[in-house]
């Protein structure tokens, strides 16, 4: 039993040691406000407090988990040869600063509620984050926090147990276009026939129309490629929309698109909904789209990862919240690679402005093949360098490798050659 002394138990509080030393360490702990109860106690205590008590660890505490409003933060980010990097440090602490403030911080995305800039598809960007400034945005800093934290207590404590992680690999797929082809509704279908008439594209014709009849042509089809591939759990999220703009699925209500699912549904190991761009602000969409995906596969859908990933805090996860969604993958960033709330650990959602955890489990991601592709330009081999990195650092902290693919992305041999690389390096204990 671990003890902290606190002079408030706000929500925020509670948030984070149940996220850190409940969820994270998995040590039973007791809060207290009562300086002669803290001092009673035996074991392992944590002063939470600015005054220096006995046999405790201290950690000099700043104002931010005691606020019940946001404001903006005045950040000051330092490295340490220990922490790596650390927030408002304070050297009169035994922890040189407040490991729960800062961890609170960047888990529950503060400075997403701080910034209003935003890309022109509303989506905050990590060029604008501090783990990107400080360098830290491919690195686990939390759950590196939480390690040496645990150094500190067993110090205090040798017998101190504490939970052992262990690490796993999901790889997701979203499913934007099932087919290039085949499945076709009749406008679009003579859209790209037409296409590819006017620039004499023969060979692309015969493709067509053989994708059409048969689905096994269709270059979009690579999902028996990732089923035989795949190393860890297998998810797909599906995009229930073909109204256009950006969402521009086959036809949702055909037998091609019910098939395949079907298919999908019994060789992976979840089914996961790709709420559609329309949908972020249309709350009666996601829940058609969320039933029409439940009805098709005849199952119940409680995860999701927006569309374009398009994600507004808190608002987005409000509705998420509201349809029954407990998981989403929608935690990454489209243009940079690395671990947006700074964690390889799931972990469950604060919001900010009600201050209040929630039920949402949020599961980092901290891949996307078209992060790499499209905004990166990477080679292969770079793909396959920064992953193994990636890899190799969730290795270290036992935590959640989480990449992100489209089944349209291994139509290119190259990405195709990467993913096989990518997967063979996976192991598990």
């Amino acid at each position: 039993m671990v003890t902290v002394l606190t002079t408030q138990y706000t929500e925020r509080l509670q948030y984070i040691l149940t996220e850190l030393l409940g969820n994270r360490l998995g040590i039973r702990y007791a809060v207290t406000t009562n300086i002669d109860d803290f001092n009673a106690t035996t074991g392992v205590k944590i002063n939470y407090t600015p005054t220096q008590q006995e046999n405790s660890l201290q950690i000099i505490p700043i104002d931010l988990l005691f606020e019940n409003y946001i404001q903006k933060q005045k950040l000051d980010v330092t490295n340490d040869e220990t922490w790596h990097t650390i927030l408002w440090p304070n050297e009169n602490g035994v922890i040189p600063f407040d490991v729960f403030a800062a961890s609170f911080y960047l888990l529950s995305r503060y400075e997403e509620y701080e910034d209003a800039k935003r890309d022109h598809h509303g989506r905050f960007e990590a060029k604008n984050s501090i783990a990107f400034n400080h360098d830290f945005l491919q690195f686990p800093l939390v759950d590196h926090w939480c390690e040496v934290l645990k150094k500190e207590l067993k110090a205090i404590n040798p017998n101190i147990e504490f939970k052992q992680h262990q690490f796993n690999a999901i790889t997701t797929v979203d499913i934007d276009f099932a087919y290039l082809y085949h499945g076709l509704d009749t406008k679009r279908w003579l859209g790209k026939i037409i296409k590819s008439a006017l620039s004499f594209d023969l060979n692309e014709i015969l493709i067509q129309i053989k994708s059409t009849l048969d689905a096994k042509y269709d270059p979009y089809n690579t999902y028996q490629f990732i089923r035989k591939s795949i190393r860890g759990k297998l998810g797909y999220f599906i995009l229930m929309s073909n109204k256009g703009g950006y969402d521009k699925n086959i036809r949702i209500n055909g037998k091609a698109f019910k098939t395949l699912l079907q298919e999908l549904r019994n060789n992976s190991d979840f089914i996961g909904l790709h709420p559609s761009y329309a949908s972020n602000q249309n709350f009666k969409m996601l829940l058609e789209e969320k039933g029409k995906l439940s009805n098709i596969i005849t199952h119940k859908i409680d995860c999701s990862r927006q569309h374009f990933l398009k994600l507004t805090l808190p608002q987005t996860y409000r509705n998420l919240i509201d349809a029954n969604i407990t998981e989403d993958y929608t935690m990454a960033y489209a243009e940079q690679i690395g671990f947006r709330a700074s964690t390889c650990m799931p972990y469950h959602f604060f919001d900010l402005q009600l201050n209040q955890s929630t039920k949402l489990v949020c599961y980092p991601t901290c891949f996307m093949d078209t992060t790499a592709i499209q905004y990166l330009k990477y080679s292969a081999h770079q793909m396959e360098e920064i992953n193994k990195k990636l890899l190799n650092t969730t290795k270290n902290y036992n935590g959640l490798y989480v990449t992100l693919w489209h089944n349209s992305t291994f139509v290119s041999p190259h990405v195709k050659r990467t993913f096989c690389n990518l997967l063979e390096k996976i192991e598990f204990n």
